[in-house]
């Protein structure tokens, strides 16, 4: 089942001006990353799809396309082109990119994890290029790029930074 974990590390107190307890800093922490693993889904996970996502995330060449070795004719990427209309990365009829959009989100106070069920298919074989070169479109879909690891730590510290303002602010504690 094609997973993506992302976890971190938070040094240091809790903030002392805040009288938080260690379970509700735990808490605002698991709804931070609740937060980004929702919007890595909708936003960052649909660049697995495209030609600029398979250049940042560094997806092996399928036959027919640039670096492969082969020729565009008769190649996978030629029948893809022709019968579906596009040369998208880890699609081939659209049905893989359709079921991605149907994920699991598990946070913690340390991280996020987002499962695929669906995404099972990507298992049933690992393709070969004619090349030789064999293509595991399962890791593929799991890459996290340094780019988006950046994003992503960038998203917690807005949404910690978020829930503690309005901790701060008193009132209800309702978060998320």
């Amino acid at each position: 089942m094609p997973l993506i974990q992302i976890n971190m590390k938070v040094y240091g107190p809790v903030p002392s001006d805040l009288a938080l307890s260690k379970r509700e800093w735990n808490r605002l922490k698991k709804l931070a990353w609740e937060e980004v693993g929702k919007i890595r889904h909708a936003k960052l996970r649909p660049k697995h799809f495209t030609k600029a996502g398979a250049r940042e995330y560094d997806y092996k060449p399928r036959s027919g396309e640039a670096g492969s070795g082969h020729g565009f004719r008769q190649s996978y990427t030629d029948r893809k082109l022709k019968r579906w209309g596009h040369t998208d990365p880890l699609v081939w009829s659209g049905e893989t990119r359709e079921l991605s959009s149907r994920g699991n989100i598990a946070a913690t106070g340390n991280g996020v994890r987002l499962t695929y069920p669906s995404l099972r298919k990507l298992n049933q074989f690992k393709p070969k290029s004619k090349s030789g070169i064999e293509i595991d479109m399962i890791e593929e879909f799991q890459t996290v790029s340094q780019e988006e690891r950046e994003i992503i730590a960038q998203l917690w510290i807005v949404q910690m930074e978020r829930f503690l303002r309005s901790y701060r602010g008193g009132g209800s504690r309702s978060f998320g």
